[in-house]
């Protein structure tokens, strides 16, 4: 038997590890925003902070996606808005915008820029030769594209025509507002401020499901495998798990995939890039490579929580870099690593924000978003819970 096998005693399991006003279940970007947007509202009403608690199944620093992304913060390219004006009415388009755009104001108002490694560089939408009839679809539309963005986060311009940034990417679209961050310096600069507020963590804690779960005149009971949590009310924020715990939820994972190389010239790519309607992701960090992306290829060998890489997906990623990003040149692998993402079984893209039972309340489904939606979610989530 290993150390990590020791079964817990019965003392362990029968005790009460938290008792207080709010438990949120998933300690990743939502969360931590969840519980910082909580306590910043009651500073700036001159009330005590509430005493809060974030469990996680995951040892400290981990995360299902939100130390697991490319660390993109943006709000959607040319392409995305396009095929969204074919399923969704132009109001749900603008308001799902609107929020990315928020969440990626707040994130420069709760933490210094230089700590997270934020960068303002914009993005870039890419288009390889034999794509020149999507990127001329994009052309015919950007006044209306700019007319959306304009709506959404009142740029006049958001969306421009401009140079090539490869000849094997020989046309591009500019856009402005977006930008890179470490997300695991990002998650553990929300873990420090809520630290600040008090709020108490617990992580390696396995949450039972919520038929398990027994509702009170004052809250919940939640039992763990390590003993019980009670609070007024709960917030399940646990993205694409969230099935795991509360049944019939329309959530469906996505396992997004990437590698990390050096090559070896110096890398001309500046912002960060979208490709391939969004499916292919890359960016310069720090002269190294960051490629990601590919799930639309191998959908169902995609759709799982299981946070490994698969040789599929890998080889169309390098088969990519060889071919389109850096042809002829040699590099060498850093790294390689997944995240799972959560969708919408239905297709549909918003975020699931709602009470499913009263005090119980679900903030789930960032649709591959989470870095930009994360600070303004919290805020949504926190005015419901006071209000």
């Amino acid at each position: 038997m290993s150390k990590n096998d020791v079964p817990f005693s019965f003392w362990e399991k029968n005790r009460s590890l938290f008792q207080g006003d709010v438990i949120i279940i998933g300690g990743g970007l939502v969360g931590q925003s969840v519980a910082i947007a909580l306590q910043k509202k009651r500073i700036k009403s001159h009330q005590k902070p509430l005493k809060i608690c974030i469990v996680d199944k995951l040892p400290t620093g981990k995360s299902g996606a939100s130390t697991r992304n490319a660390g993109f913060a943006c709000f959607g390219s040319p392409t995305e808005i396009l095929d969204d004006m074919n399923q969704e009415t132009e109001n749900k388009i603008v308001a799902r915008m609107k929020n990315r755009i928020a969440g990626i104001s707040l994130w420069k108002n709760w933490v210094s820029p230089d700590i997270i490694d934020w960068e303002d560089h914009n993005g870039y939408e890419v288009f390889e030769p034999q794509e020149i009839k999507s990127y001329e679809e994009v052309l015919n539309q950007l006044d209306n594209l700019n007319r959306m963005g304009k709506l959404a986060s009142g740029e006049k311009q958001i969306y421009s025509k401009t140079s090539q940034i490869s000849t094997n990417l020989p046309y591009s679209i500019k856009i402005n507002g977006e930008a890179s961050l470490n997300p695991g310096k990002a998650h553990n600069a929300l873990v420090e401020i809520n630290r600040s507020f008090g709020t108490v963590f617990f992580n390696g804690i396995r949450i039972s499901g919520r038929k398990n779960w027994i509702k009170t005149r004052n809250g919940w009971t939640i039992p763990s495998n390590q003993g019980d949590f009670k609070a007024s009310k709960v917030v399940v924020a646990t993205n694409a798990w969230t099935p795991e715990l509360i049944p019939g939820v329309d959530i469906t994972p996505g396992r997004g995939q990437i590698i990390l190389i050096k090559p070896s010239q110096t890398t001309i790519f500046k912002g960060v890039c979208h490709a391939k309607k969004g499916y292919l992701y890359f960016r310069n960090l720090n002269n190294y490579l960051l490629l990601g992306g590919g799930r639309n290829l191998f959908r169902q060998e995609e759709t799982s929580l299981d946070m490994c890489t698969t040789a599929n997906v890998q080889t169309y990623l390098e088969s990519y870099i060889k071919e389109v990003l850096i042809p002829k040149q040699e590099y060498t692998v850093i790294n390689r690593w997944s995240g799972i993402m959560a969708f919408s079984r239905s297709g549909e893209k918003s975020s699931l924000i709602y009470w499913e039972e009263p005090n119980l309340l679900i903030a789930a489904r960032m649709g591959g978003m989470g870095v930009a939606l994360a600070p303004k979610v919290g805020e949504d989530v926190a005015k419901m819970i006071l209000t």
